[in-house]
């Protein structure tokens, strides 16, 4: 083969193409090479939580973004913040105790800044029906204290139910049950009532309350008796009723006139 014939290089059969590359090549290594691409920048988001019904702040409020760890909760005005975000599509879940949560879609942009308010309803729980019997008889809260006397477990107490099923003759009929305790005649009529371990000690009596010395049981009509507490020794007797050292304690709590039953 001739050396007119011989193949050239290829660069040296597109002069212009290997220029144009060359000149490429340098202005990439004068700008420090090829960029990478650029990081999406984030986003920020800020928000007030509200009640529907006036607009008033709540405070507490819990402000959740889905899909991540980050949690924000509402200030003494209601606000919430966050910083940082990626932007995109992203749900808010907004939750108050007592109230609807609620997911709020938000597209968010770095460019501009989001900001919301979110209203939440009232959460109607709804609850088991409840049926209150009331005694018409007595004042309110006349016989609180008996009850809670009666639920510590000192001393023997009759309730109204009691005295419903027992149908006694007389009140003192009652005290034939609890031991300890003498009912007799007094010799002047009427109903005489021992306790405690001195023979003949007589008891304090209180009547709704109140200090009722000398005072006979059989006065008062089972019907008319709504409760009665029986304190056989001083220790046993409650601190309200101590003011006088006696053997014991009888406190009777009556029912009010033209009561029902």
């Amino acid at each position: 083969m001739s050396e007119r014939h011989a193949r050239r290089p290829r660069h040296a059969r597109y002069p212009r193409l290997v220029a144009v590359v060359g000149l490429l090549a340098a202005a990439l290594s004068a700008a420090g090479g090829p960029r990478p691409a650029r990081a999406q920048e984030p986003g920020s988001l800020t928000g007030r939580v509200v009640a529907f019904s006036d607009r008033a702040a709540i405070v507490g409020a819990r402000v959740t973004v889905a899909g991540t760890g980050d949690t924000a909760v509402t200030d003494e005005e209601g606000l919430f913040r966050f910083r940082d975000l990626a932007g995109g599509s992203r749900v808010l879940h907004v939750e108050y105790l007592g109230m609807h949560a609620r997911d709020i879609p938000v597209e968010l942009d770095p460019r501009r800044p989001l900001s919301l308010e979110v209203a939440l309803r009232v959460s109607v729980i709804p609850v088991a029906a409840l049926l209150v019997s009331v005694d018409r008889g007595l004042p309110v809260n006349k016989l609180y204290d008996f009850y809670r006397r009666m639920e510590h477990g000192h001393g023997y107490f009759f309730t109204r139910a009691d005295v419903l099923r027992r149908h006694p003759a007389r009140v003192t009929d009652l005290l034939l049950s609890v031991p300890g305790i003498d009912v007799g005649e007094h010799r002047l009529g009427g109903s005489s009532v021992t306790m405690g371990r001195r023979k003949g000690c007589v008891p304090e009596y209180y009547v709704d309350g109140t200090r009722a010395p000398r005072y006979d049981l059989d006065d008062l009509q089972p019907s008319d008796l709504a409760g009665l507490e029986i304190y056989r020794g001083n220790s046993e007797v409650p601190l309200e009723f101590k003011a006088f050292e006696r053997c014991g304690a009888i406190i009777v709590w009556t029912r009010e006139p033209g009561s029902g039953r």
